[in-house]
């Protein structure tokens, strides 16, 4: 089963004062020494490099040298798959904002990303966002719970 990992799991598992610090880092090792299939998307990447560079976000941000070496990394594990825009993107976002309701904000972000797991069947969802919920149509887990 392909799962995708949300970019609060990729944080929370870089820095040690990150919430469920333990959980995050234990499911990402998981998954780099697997072989099951996983998937990123763009959006994934970049949200990382802006918050694990943010001095107001960690009180010891990444460099962002630091932060892209560990995004290429990822972005090259064999099992990985980079979710990207198909042509039936705007079609399915339209799909997924009616699934969620009302979209406004940091929201936007995860309904691209939901849009993309529609566009490419991924069910499941890692993540620490509750939001994912609101689609109804994709398992949300934990850290811990996968």
């Amino acid at each position: 089963m392909r799962y995708l990992l949300d970019t609060n799991v990729l944080l929370g598992a870089a820095f040690l004062e990150a919430a469920e610090h333990e959980a995050c880092l234990s499911l990402l090792q998981r998954t780099l020494a697997g072989r099951a299939p996983w998937c990123l998307t763009w959006v994934n990447v970049y949200e990382f490099l802006r918050v694990a560079t943010h001095h107001r976000v960690f009180p010891r941000p990444l460099a962002f040298a630091s932060a892209q070496r560990r995004m290429d990394s990822l972005l090259r594990h064999p099992a990985v798959e980079l979710l990207q825009e198909t042509r039936r993107h705007g079609e399915v976002l339209a799909e997924v904002v009616g699934l969620a309701g009302a979209v406004a904000g940091n929201f936007v972000h995860d309904c691209h990303i939901a849009a993309l797991m529609r566009e490419h069947d991924v069910g499941t969802i890692v993540t620490l966002d509750t939001h994912f919920r609101r689609f109804g149509v994709f398992k949300v887990l934990g850290p811990a719970e996968y």
